[in-house]
């Protein structure tokens, strides 16, 4: 099943809305949008996948509404038990594991408690 969705850039640009076709992940367990400062329109994410190394926990599976021809590359070490992802700040994205809570930023390395207690 295929599944098209409109978003659009922030409101003090002058994008234009932009439509995303894609084959969705099944099962779906996450769908969020994620912001990137330099981006006009955000990620989408739809997915995590179990980092490489212990400072990297989880890695984000995402579609780039701002590449030519947006495509989900499977992951070969899936997330499994993903309870919530949201977007704290514009580089701290707080995932809900099964049995963890991690904060990390858009490239899925952990964030230091120092920088997030100075934030």
């Amino acid at each position: 099943k295929c599944i098209s969705i409109c978003i659009s850039s922030r409101p003090v640009s002058s994008s234009r809305p932009q439509n995303v076709d894609f084959q969705p992940p099944c099962p779906l367990e996450v769908f969020e949008l994620l912001v990137v400062p330099e981006q006009p329109y955000p990620l989408i994410c739809l997915g995590l996948s179990r980092g490489s190394e212990p400072t990297q926990p989880v890695g984000f599976q995402t579609l780039d509404p701002n590449s030519s021809c947006p495509e989900l590359r499977e992951s070969e070490n899936p997330q499994t038990c993903v309870i919530h992802v949201t977007q704290l700040e514009r580089d701290a994205i707080l995932v809900c594991l099964d049995r963890c809570i991690k904060i990390v930023n858009l490239q899925g390395k952990l964030k230091s408690s120092k920088k997030l207690s100075a934030e």
